[in-house]
């Protein structure tokens, strides 16, 4: 139990790091050639381990490919192109509603149950994002068409990644993680390289640290430690409470945007955190911590 509350956690904070980080590099690379580079990259690292260390063959496996599509090509592409026209932290606020939508999937496909305080905890968790998204609701008549289809591409990306993320939980395998990891990461990253061939401009480094130290994070922490200690909480427990984990991405999303952008902090979103603060509290406390006093009595 403690181990998982571990890997969540730790899980939660490279997640919103990432987007930190996403945001620096954006400022060389199109949206799809940062995801599809990120991607490629990692799979050529995993690649390297399991060829030469694990000495292990990397077998076809067709839904992990499928939820590969989802989780990796069709979230990242989508959320990095949102990122474009969206401050850090409405997007980590907007992919904090994925245990939400993860609640009918796992229901519908893979028959969990759903607990009475989990659907509560949810709900106070959508309320809290909808808060904190009302600042920018409240000046419609100042919102662009950008900024329309960017928070319409962030709310496909979440639907992607919790579909996906249901479809990778009925394959996983405990001793092919690294695996799965390369097989997604290489196809999602080629599909998503060929589309930015097409439709976007070549990236310009030019030798920015800033720009090569980003893509480092994301290669190695972002998509590789990321994705292995978020493949070994969808093991070890229930889709919707491993994905109760992304409830902590709105707090430190709002912060990284302020150290890292100098991005405003409306009372919107400090009440709308408050919200999800609560929502996180009733979920961990009615959750782990009451199944852990029961077990010590």
């Amino acid at each position: 139990m403690y181990k998982n509350i571990i890997f969540g956690v730790g899980f939660a904070v490279i997640w919103a790091l990432s987007f930190i980080f996403t945001q620096l590099a954006l400022k060389d690379f199109p949206p799809l050639w940062l995801a599809g580079t990120r991607l490629i990259f990692s799979g050529l690292i995993l690649f390297i381990i399991i060829r030469y260390y694990k000495k292990t063959r990397i077998e076809y496996n067709f839904k992990i490919l499928l939820a590969g599509l989802f989780t990796q090509a069709i979230y990242l592409g989508a959320s990095y192109w949102s990122l474009v026209n969206l401050p850090t932290s409405i997007v980590n606020i907007v992919v904090s509603t994925v245990p939400m939508v993860s609640i009918p999937i796992a229901y519908l496909y893979l028959k969990e149950n759903v607990k009475p305080y989990e659907l509560i905890s949810f709900a106070i968790c959508i309320f809290g994002v909808a808060v904190a998204l009302s600042g920018k609701i409240n000046n419609l008549g100042n919102i662009d068409i950008n900024y329309i289809i960017s928070i319409s591409l962030l709310l496909i990306s979440v639907i992607s990644l919790a579909f996906g993320n249901a479809l990778a939980k009925k394959e996983l395998s405990q001793e092919k993680i690294l695996e799965f990891c390369c097989l997604q990461f290489f196809t999602s990253g080629l599909i998503l390289v060929f589309l930015a061939a097409y439709i976007e401009p070549m990236p310009n480094i030019n030798g920015n640290i800033e720009t090569i130290a980003s893509i480092v994070f994301l290669v190695l922490f972002g998509s590789i430690l990321g994705t292995i200690l978020w493949f070994k909480l969808l093991f070890d427990m229930t889709m919707i409470g491993a994905s109760s984990f992304f409830i902590l991405t709105p707090m430190l999303g709002i912060i990284g945007g302020m150290l890292f952008f100098d991005e405003s902090l409306s009372m919107e979103k400090i009440i709308g955190t408050i919200i999800i603060s609560c929502a996180i509290f009733i979920r961990f406390y009615l959750g782990w911590y009451k199944k852990l006093t029961r077990t010590q009595m």
